[in-house]
């Protein structure tokens, strides 16, 4: 049989000595990889399906964290919602044209308008006219089948002032303006020190395969959904629904590999959409999901719509934070906001750096 020697104890000594420091080494690694990551900033990924509400809070984070918007950029902003002005009503009149409601004294008028390629000032006058016949703006009840902006009616209803030679855009006309994101845009911000980054992605589907880009390294992501498009269909091909590609998409991009400790945070938008659509208009669930037996309740829809959100959820339920919210209002959406940014995303993944 083999004896224990000095020299095997002395081996076993030895490695040991070396263990404690390598752990010492590790340990001061650790800590310079943990200062490092406190310098880091916060990454916030922004996701959704098109015309979710991304960009309306993306915006609205600049506002609340005193970043505003340039003078080219508002300049910018005049350009496109004069254009989303005059596209929702050309789209208005062709339809109304074709069904025989539209008044035969303003076909002229609407001819200058629906021939033109962009806004330009001579069609001021004509535009504004259009904009307070009445077929027109009962025309606006029928956005979802006609593809075009949920805030149509704040279009025309501030068409002359659009139409001003000096417009220059409020933070609620900038909040409303429909401008398809292409590639990816980066917000920062601090709050008590704490440094933030924001990254906005397009969300039709030609802009998704650019997502991958953005998955490292994020620290929270923000999916916005829109409680209101239970009777919508994708502007992509008008006819899938775009609830159920906004749930199934939530439901692969939660079970990435990339977000498997990360905190979700999950705003279902547009609350105010959805309360006129189901007492206004007469406009249930009931449509899509033949499992919704609360009728014309806008409290039981919405929790409704948050159970197949959480059905779909591929991560961690802990991980999974739901509010409801109307992107549109700068006050709640601030609260909203500096309440996250203090709890759920500083207090507990700040705390994470450190485990």
């Amino acid at each position: 049989s083999t004896q224990s020697t000095g020299k095997v104890f002395s081996l076993k000594t030895m490695g040991q000595c070396n263990f404690k420091k390598k752990d010492s080494t590790t340990s001061e690694i650790d800590s310079q990889l943990r200062d490092e990551r406190k310098n880091q900033p916060i990454k916030l990924l922004l996701l959704g399906t098109g015309d979710s509400g991304k960009s309306t809070f993306a915006r609205q984070i600049k506002v609340i964290h005193n970043i505003g918007f340039s003078a080219t950029e508002l300049q910018r902003f005049a350009t496109v919602l004069r254009e989303n002005l005059l596209t929702s009503l050309q789209i208005i009149i062709n339809h109304t044209m074709k069904n025989g409601t539209f008044p035969q004294n303003l076909v002229k008028t609407a001819q200058k308008v629906t021939e033109a390629e962009h806004w330009a000032p001579e069609l001021s006058r004509s535009i504004i006219k259009l904009c307070k016949c009445e077929v027109v703006n009962k025309a606006c009840e029928l956005r979802g089948e006609l593809q075009i902006s949920s805030t149509v009616d704040y279009f025309l209803s501030n068409a002359p002032r659009f139409c001003k030679d000096d417009f220059v855009p409020t933070n609620d006309d900038v909040f409303r303006a429909k401008l398809k994101t292409t590639g990816i845009i980066e917000t920062k911000f601090e709050n008590k020190g704490v440094k933030f980054v924001m990254v906005d992605v397009g969300g039709q589907r030609t802009e998704r395969r650019k997502w991958l880009h953005s998955f490292e390294g994020v620290t929270a992501v923000i999916y916005l959904a829109s409680l209101d498009e239970f009777d919508l269909k994708l502007e992509e091909d008008n006819e899938t629904n775009r609830m159920e590609e906004s749930l199934r998409l939530f439901g692969e991009v939660s079970g990435s590999v990339y977000f498997r400790d990360t905190t979700w945070i999950l705003f279902l938008n547009k609350y105010d959409v959805l309360k006129t659509k189901i007492y206004t208009h007469s406009r249930g669930l009931k449509k899509l999901f033949s499992d919704y037996t609360s009728g014309a309740d806008l409290n039981a829809s919405a929790k409704f719509i948050e159970s197949k959100y959480r059905e779909r959820f591929s991560g961690v339920q802990k991980n999974l934070h739901v509010y409801f919210t109307c992107a549109l209002d700068t006050e709640k959406i601030d609260k909203l906001f500096r309440s996250l940014e203090e709890t759920v995303l500083i207090q507990n993944l700040t705390t994470a750096f450190f485990k």
